[in-house]
């Protein structure tokens, strides 16, 4: 999947993936969405205009109906790529297959760096997945990876959205599917 010039710029130039999780029933799913470093100070302006007076951040899974529609079609109508991968099996261990899965697909899209939702305890394993995906790849591109606390980076909550979405499926997931990576 390579990625297309993007529509702001024009250029293929890097992109920022941020990164979340979700369970659902048993089922793990990792997501990252890929935005263009030229377009990832919009997004965090147009995501900040959905917290609600007092909240730090904007958290999906508590959100309201109609707010959780008025978030997913401003995400669908961004210029942002979004990749899931999904395993069942204990959380742990469905970590680190999705993020096998997911490494190649963001390198390949062209993603320079990560930035991923901090999760208490998972982060050593994290940078150990991570760094055994990219050494499978023999990646000579650069890949820089860390971890931030969501209400300190307003893109993870596209991230977050994404995943909650997708994780919920149905009319929710159809929502965002024009964003989907194949």
């Amino acid at each position: 999947m390579r990625r297309p010039n993007c529509t702001a710029c024009g250029d293929r130039s890097t992109h920022v993936a941020f990164v979340d999780e979700s369970v659902r029933g048993g089922t793990y799913l990792l997501v990252g969405v890929c935005i263009c470093r030229c377009c990832i100070e919009m997004v965090r302006r147009e995501m900040q205009r959905h917290r609600r007076p007092g909240q730090r951040r904007v958290r999906f899974s508590k959100a309201s109906d109609p707010d959780r529609k008025a978030v997913l079609s401003m995400i669908a109508a961004m210029d942002l790529k979004i990749i899931c991968e999904r395993s069942r099996g204990r959380e742990t261990t469905a970590r680190s297959v999705c993020w096998s899965r997911l490494v190649p697909q963001l390198v390949t899209y062209g993603v320079g760096e990560l930035i991923i939702e901090r999760l208490d305890g998972a982060e050593q394993r994290d940078r150990r997945d991570i760094s055994q995906a990219l050494a499978r790849l023999g990646s000579v591109t650069p890949v820089r990876y860390g971890h931030v606390d969501a209400s300190t980076e307003a893109a993870l909550w596209v991230a977050d959205a994404a995943a909650w979405a997708l994780g919920k499926g149905g009319s929710w997931a159809d929502r965002i599917r024009p964003r989907l990576g194949s």
